[in-house]
């Protein structure tokens, strides 16, 4: 059922190639259609069906049909309403493959040809292996990032990286001194991310090794890329770790001017919470409606 209000239209569509992708398009009202801005294809966060975590999805969807960018949030094969494959295509090509169809049915449907990608934990390195391989993506929202890869050893050395982090810019509180001091601390756990940070350069794991390896051509190819490219943290996530830990702790300071970052205090890993919602839903609006005005 099409949905419309004074400044929104919102309708259902199948897509890709076997017709078996569900989502969902969004557009000002009246929309004739504008190939001189990109259209913004939202991906799936992890499992989490298209309307995003907390709705984010939707709200950012919306906002940009008020900025008159028109959007398709869509569900990758076997997620939500979107039928599982018939093939064996491993998750990272299909998710790749899926996105590339939805952009040529978006052409198809509207004339639009270049495109913006959002993507939130998972879905945010379905955007950045989509931007290194088809030059129709001209833009890339990467939402805390998760999945660097499948290791436990790497998975575990992040958090316990990320945790210290957070130990340590607490202890400069004095809200925490006082947890500290009344017993409402985890010593243990407190002394051994500590230790951790302190020691993790004598920690020699191959697991660790080879996802840097692996991950640190890809997103330096990633960030030279001549798109736009939006990297959006939250404080209490661990996504930026994964970056350090990749490029340097200093990556930061070789950016190009396309490549924008921006960091929500207090925010987790979705955004939970509607000042931390506004606040994402915010930056993104301002990057789009920045890199491509009317």
């Amino acid at each position: 059922m099409d949905i419309s209000t004074a400044a929104i239209n919102e309708r259902p569509l199948v897509l890709g190639a076997a017709r078996s992708l569900v989502g969902i398009m969004t557009t000002p009202a009246g929309f004739a259609g504008d190939a001189s801005r990109p259209a913004l294809i939202i991906l799936n966060a992890g499992l989490v069906h298209r309307v995003g975590p907390n709705r984010l999805h939707v709200n950012i969807a919306r906002r940009m049909a008020e900025r008159g960018f028109l959007s398709v949030r869509f569900d990758f094969s076997g997620i939500g309403e979107s039928l599982p494959r018939s093939d064996n295509l491993p998750y990272t090509q299909s998710t790749v493959l899926e996105v590339r169809e939805v952009m040529d049915a978006v052409t198809a449907l509207t004339g639009i040809r270049s495109f913006c990608l959002l993507g939130l934990s998972s879905g945010a390195l379905v955007s950045l292996e989509t931007a290194l391989t088809d030059p129709r993506v001209v833009g890339a929202a990467i939402l805390n990032p998760h999945g660097f890869a499948d290791s436990a050893e790497w998975g575990a050395h992040v958090e316990n990286l990320s945790e210290s982090h957070i130990y340590a810019r607490n202890l400069l509180t004095p809200h925490s001194w006082g947890r500290l001091l009344t017993g409402k601390t985890n010593y243990r756990r407190l002394a051994e991310t500590l230790w951790y940070r302190v020691a993790r350069r004598n920690t020699k794991v191959a697991n660790i090794s080879s996802v840097v390896h692996e991950m640190r051509p890809k997103l330096t190819a990633f960030l030279g890329l001549n798109i736009r490219i939006l990297l959006l943290f939250s404080e209490k996530d661990r996504s930026i770790v994964n970056f350090d830990e990749i490029l340097g702790e200093r990556w930061q300071r070789n950016l190009c001017g396309n490549v924008e970052t921006v960091t929500i205090p207090e925010a987790n890993h979705t955004f939970a919470g509607p000042v931390h919602l506004e606040q994402a839903v915010g930056a993104i609006d301002g990057w789009m409606t920045k890199g491509w005005p009317k």
